[in-house]
């Protein structure tokens, strides 16, 4: 018995240490209990860092399962998406993500799927260890406005309001003022109704007319609101009615986009400026340069153009009309970084690219690709010749010229026939070049004629007057005065 007791002791001891042997093991085995990673898919973090976040929205999380190796991972993802839609055919997607993992490695493992495709996880081994992110608290706290409401023009809210008292809800941060003036049937003032106060939103400013009803739904009059809207504590407190709220008659372009053109990403509409403000304004900020790349054609002139930053709007004083560069050699690639901008008079003016002509754009061919064309094509040379289409922007903002040009080789009775292409063209330059026309004659008398006549100004490609330029003297043209004009005179 006393064996047997000893035995039991030995064993209930044997499995204590076990136990507690384990127990520490498990201590330095992250993960069998339960490993605390950050979880996020990369639309948590909406900017660069994640500095627009609470640290709060980062707490880490036991991550669920069996792994065999826990860790928490840092997955850094940089992909090239091809895109149709877009002008580049290329979208540069750059990504951060944290999970947790199982995986043998510790520290960084990156790869490549192609050149400008690679991931890089990040894996570490303590709780929270994968917290890439800049964190910046974000503390809400509600906003002061100007409260009150009258139907007065002689009650203190009207033109003397009260002061900023702090908004009931910590979303509110901005401060709006409405003014409605009601009309009665013959058009004399009526009612005059005002609402000052908080909001979440930064509405737009500005007056419209409208029809007012009353409770009953029975149509009270026409009005004219006015309404404001500031983000600076007890902002709303302008005396009534909104001057500066008047309109100056001038129409322009309006858009602003980052990281593309407007067209793209951002809709261009039309606005009505504001008093004193006669002026439309555009401005384009851009790369562009001669690049080297060992996997494409030097295409298009070598230029790598996208559009960083673009904006149309109206402006109260004129901007010098200026391109300056903003950054050069740009990651020692031979890229550079070009801002552009002007003013112009008169509505809608600031459709086109700052400081850059606008082109007509067409194609005219007699012969293409080896098919005979005609009247009934769209491409049919007289129409690019004698009909074309009216200037327009060109295709991106590194297009500084306009050109205008006729090929063609003819035999000894004039006639163009098989063999022989005839092209007109008319469109945008990003290379400067000189107006000239050239002709080459072959040992049996044939002749291939063909003149150029680059411009700068709007719309010189179209027959208007550009500034005379000599051209060089041809077997077909022995002395021209080349502005567009004579010269398309001369060719038609």
């Amino acid at each position: 018995m006393l064996l047997i007791g000893n035995y039991i002791t030995f064993t209930l001891k044997m499995k204590e240490a076990v136990f507690f042997f384990i127990l520490g093991f498990l201590s330095f085995v992250p993960g069998i209990f339960g490993l605390n990673c950050l979880e996020r898919d990369a639309t948590n973090c909406t900017e660069w860092g994640c500095t627009n976040v609470n640290s709060a929205d980062f707490t880490a999380t036991t991550c669920g399962g069996s792994p065999t190796s826990p860790r928490c991972n840092t997955k850094y993802t940089y992909t090239t998406i091809d895109d149709v839609a877009q002008t580049s055919n290329n979208i540069d997607t750059y990504t951060v993500m944290t999970e947790c993992a199982d995986s043998s490695v510790t520290g960084y493992s990156c790869s490549f799927s192609e050149r400008h495709s690679a991931v890089c996880n990040n894996y570490c081994t303590t709780d929270g260890c994968n917290d890439p992110y800049t964190h910046t608290v974000v503390t809400a706290t509600a906003t002061s406005c100007v409260q009150c409401t009258t139907e007065s023009t002689t009650d203190g809210c009207y033109n003397s309001p009260p002061a900023a008292t702090t908004c009931s809800s910590t979303s509110h941060q901005y401060c709006s003022t409405m003014h409605t003036v009601v009309l009665d049937s013959t058009g004399a003032v009526s009612q005059n109704v005002v609402f000052r106060g908080c909001s979440e939103w930064d509405h737009a400013d500005g007056c419209w007319a409208d029809s007012t009803q009353i409770q009953s739904n029975a149509t009270l009059g026409t009005s004219v609101t006015c309404s404001k809207t500031c983000s600076a504590a007890g902002c709303n407190s302008d005396v009534l009615p909104f001057t500066d709220l008047k309109g100056s008659g001038t129409i322009c372009k309006s858009c602003e986009s980052k990281h593309g053109g407007c067209d793209a990403n951002g809709g261009v509409s039309d606005i009505t400026c504001l008093a004193g403000e006669e002026y439309c304004y555009s401005q384009v900020i851009y790369t562009d340069g001669d690049y080297y790349n060992a996997a494409n054609d030097a295409t298009n002139y070598g230029h790598e153009v996208e559009i960083i930053y673009e904006k149309r709007g109206c402006r109260s004083a004129a901007v010098t009309a200026s391109c300056s560069t903003v950054t050069s050699d740009v990651a020692g690639s031979n890229l550079n970084v070009y801002s552009c901008e002007e003013t112009c008079s008169g509505d809608k003016c600031n459709n086109e690219w700052p400081m850059r002509p606008r082109c007509s754009q067409c194609s005219g061919y007699y012969w293409y690709g080896g098919v005979r064309k005609t009247e009934s094509d769209d491409d049919y040379i007289t129409y690019c010749k004698e009909t074309p289409p009216p200037p327009d922007k060109c295709p991106d903002p590194s297009y500084q010229y306009c050109y205008v040009s006729e090929q063609y080789i003819a035999d000894g009775d004039n006639d163009v026939k098989w063999g022989y292409s005839q092209v007109f063209l008319r469109g945008c330059m990003k290379e400067s070049a000189a107006s000239k026309c050239t002709d080459y004659k072959w040992r049996d008398d044939r002749e291939a004629h063909g003149c150029k006549f680059v411009c700068t100004a709007d719309d010189c490609n179209l027959g208007s007057t550009a500034a005379p330029i000599a051209l060089s003297a041809g077997a077909l043209f022995v002395s021209l005065v080349a502005t567009a004009s004579a010269l398309l005179s001369h060719l038609n």
